[in-house]
């Protein structure tokens, strides 16, 4: 059986985005931002609605997500290139943070959002590594104006799996996950994944899926 891909968009939400992967989702999150900001529960704020996807197939399938500690989190994968996807991605980051506030609301009840984009394509022509990350700093001192912005750039092409290294950290092993997955099933998957309880229930997640004829009708139509 071919496995779906796990970078089309409504499979990613269906792995990431539901009541029933939230502990994938944060494993993910805590994968890719400092450890301040690593959070320990969320609420996803808008979890994956099969019905109103059957409706609307070209929806933009984001997640966000609100952390216990009090910080907002959005995250998309994207397959194609697009020209303008870092202002698409800062005007992201502007709408999750902007909508916090209600008509009249104290600026300091504004927290922090932090944007994680997963791309399957080379955004940042200029950056080597694969992970980069954009805050808001003084061009001469490199101190932060403030630590309200965050925006993560992911490139999952300039990712080497070949690299002895390339499963040493947490987001390395993701990284993996999200480019390989459709290569292994249970026992086939690396040793250093295996071990981990939420790459094992993501894939059981993205097997049952794969075997969902209704899933397969919609992945076809994506």
């Amino acid at each position: 059986m071919c496995k779906l891909n796990p970078r089309i968009d409504f499979v990613f939400k269906k792995l990431f985005g539901t009541e029933e992967s939230k502990d994938i989702l944060i494993d993910l999150i805590n994968a890719v931002v400092s450890e301040a900001d690593r959070v320990s529960d969320i609420d996803i704020r808008n979890p994956y609605n099969e019905k109103q996807f059957l409706k609307d197939k070209m929806s933009v399938l984001d997640i966000k997500a609100y952390s216990v500690e009090g910080k907002w989190y959005n995250i998309e994968m994207q397959v194609l290139p697009e020209d303008s996807f870092a202002k698409r991605s800062l005007y992201y980051w502007g709408r999750v943070y902007t909508e916090q506030l209600e008509e009249g609301a104290p600026y300091s009840l504004l927290t922090k959002t932090v944007c994680i984009n997963i791309l399957n394509f080379e955004q940042l022509k200029e950056e080597p590594d694969y992970h980069n990350v954009y805050k808001v700093q003084n061009v001469k001192s490199n101190s932060e104006l403030l630590d309200e912005l965050e925006i993560h750039f992911i490139e999952l092409r300039k990712y080497d799996e070949n690299l002895a290294d390339s499963l040493n950290t947490a987001l390395g092993r993701w990284v993996h996950f999200l480019k390989l997955a459709g290569m292994y099933d249970d026992d086939s998957m690396p040793e250093q994944l295996k071990e981990i309880p939420s790459f094992r229930k993501a894939m059981h997640l993205l097997e049952r899926l794969s075997a969902s004829k209704e899933e397969r009708v919609l992945y076809d139509d994506r």
